[in-house]
C-alpha cells in the first residue's frame, strides 16, 4: 500500500509535550517523513464528479488495497469521517493517494488484549463506502475489484512463510512478547476469518 517512506525514531520529549502530553517520556516511537505540499483528503472537500476526476488518480487500485487492508487488520478508523488519505500537490508528480494513521488497526486499544480471529459479517464503515470511495469503485468495475482482491489474499498468504523474520527486526524496546505475536499470527492467517473478509468484499463488489 502506498505509504509515506516510515522509520523508527527516537524523540525528544519536550517537543511533543505541549500540544501531547502523553508523549512526555522518552520512547522508540514510528514515524514517516512528511509528503509536503500536500492536501488532506475529507469527505466535505473531495469528490469524483466525473470520469476526468477519476483519471486525475493515478493510483485509484490502491484505494481498494487500502479498504481491503482495514477490514482484514480490523482498522476501523478509516471512514467517512475520517478518511486519513492525503494526496501530493507537487507540479511534477501526479496526484497519489497515501493511507496514514493505521493506530487503530486490530480494533485498536479497546480491542488489543481480546485479539481474536472472529469473522466478518459487513465491510462496516469501511473508506470504500464514502462517496469518494464508491466512486472510485464503480470506475475500476467488478471484475477489475475482484481481482485485486483475489491477488491482495495470493500475495498476502505468501507473506506468512518470512512473517518470523519480520518480527526478528523489531526493536527490543517494543517489547513484543511471544503470545503477541502469536495472537497477531492466529489473526490475521485464520482461514476462517480470512474467507470471511474476501466474501464481504466480493458482495460489495459485485452488487455496486
Amino acid at each position: 500500500m502506498p505509504i509515506p517512506e516510515a522509520c523508527l525514531l527516537d524523540y525528544r520529549p519536550e517537543q511533543f509535550i505541549d500540544e501531547f502530553p502523553a508523549l512526555a517520556i522518552p520512547l522508540v516511537g514510528f514515524g514517516s517523513k512528511e509528503i509536503y505540499p500536500n492536501h488532506i483528503l475529507a469527505a466535505k472537500t473531495d469528490f469524483i464528479k466525473n470520469k476526468h476526476d477519476f483519471n486525475r488518480i493515478p493510483n485509484p487500485d490502491d484505494l481498494i488495497r487500502i479498504g481491503i487492508f482495514d477490514l482484514h487488520f480490523m482498522n476501523m478508523d478509516r471512514n467517512d469521517a475520517n478518511f486519513n488519505l492525503i494526496q501530493n500537490k507537487g507540479q511534477r508528480d501526479p496526484m497519489k493517494i497515501f493511507a496514514i494513521d493505521h493506530v487503530q488497526c486490530f480494533g485498536g486499544n479497546a480491542y488489543k488484549q481480546s485479539l481474536r480471529p472472529t469473522p466478518v459479517d459487513s465491510i462496516g464503515a469501511n473508506i470504500l463506502r464514502t462517496d469518494y470511495g464508491y466512486s472510485i469503485c464503480k470506475y475500476l468495475g467488478k471484475n477489475v475489484l475482484n481481482r485485486i482482491l483475489e491477488v491482495y489474499f495470493t500475495n498476502f498468504v505468501a507473506l506468512q512463510r518470512n512473517f518470523d523474520e519480520y518480527f526478528d527486526e523489531l526493536p527490543a524496546a517494543w517489547e513484543i512478547d511471544e503470545n503477541t505475536k502469536q495472537r497477531i499470527v492466529n489473526f490475521i492467517f485464520d482461514d476462517t476469518r480470512n474467507e470471511s473478509v474476501r466474501e464481504e468484499m466480493k458482495k460489495y463488489f459485485n452488487f455496486l
